[in-house]
């Protein structure tokens, strides 16, 4: 593609390889010498106040990490007792979360509920964290977060032995599941 019939072709090309631009000297005069741009034909200056550089020295190399240290330091925070809690209980609830995951359609399948009723409890599942999520946010500036996940896992815990015990006794009903 031929640019040369264009008006102002030159001053586009300039811009656009670089070929002509130069810093405007009332701009980059304000600038600390560390950051004025140099152009090829300037030679650097060396401020009157700062000594030259002297050459860097290259650094040790570090020393290599013995085996098994990648999964030790992995694994450091389990050296902490309150963490060490919060992530044993997190494994509990998310196994007990999606055992009650898989459990819930089953059992409205079991009780001989509809296709509508099994989409109705998938679609359910969701709704809370649908719901509450835009309130979570609010809720975790304002409110101490230890409490929040006390209060949270010990309804979600309550909720799974309610239907545990309605399970077990045979009075479960599929609304119970909803």
């Amino acid at each position: 593609m031929d640019v040369s019939g264009w008006p102002g072709h030159g001053n586009l090309l300039a811009l656009l390889t670089n070929v002509h631009a130069r810093p405007d000297p009332t701009l980059t005069s304000a600038l600390p010498p560390r950051l004025r741009v140099l152009l090829p034909d300037e030679p650097p200056e060396q401020p009157p106040d700062e000594p030259p550089e002297q050459p860097r020295q290259p650094a040790p190399a570090p020393a290599a990490p013995g085996p098994g240290a990648g999964f030790r330091r992995g694994f450091a925070a389990l050296r902490h007792r309150n963490y060490r809690y919060f992530w044993f209980g997190q494994i509990v609830s998310l196994v007990g979360t999606w055992m009650q995951s898989v459990s819930q359609p089953w059992l409205v399948l079991l009780l001989g509920g509809s296709p509508l009723q099994l989409g109705t409890v998938l679609a359910l599942q969701f709704a809370p964290a649908l719901v509450l999520a835009p309130l979570g946010g609010v809720l975790a500036d304002r409110v101490d977060k230890r409490k929040v996940l006390m209060v949270a896992q010990v309804g979600a815990m309550l909720q799974a032995i309610i239907l545990f015990g309605l399970t077990v006794t045979g009075v479960v009903e599929i609304w119970h599941v909803m």
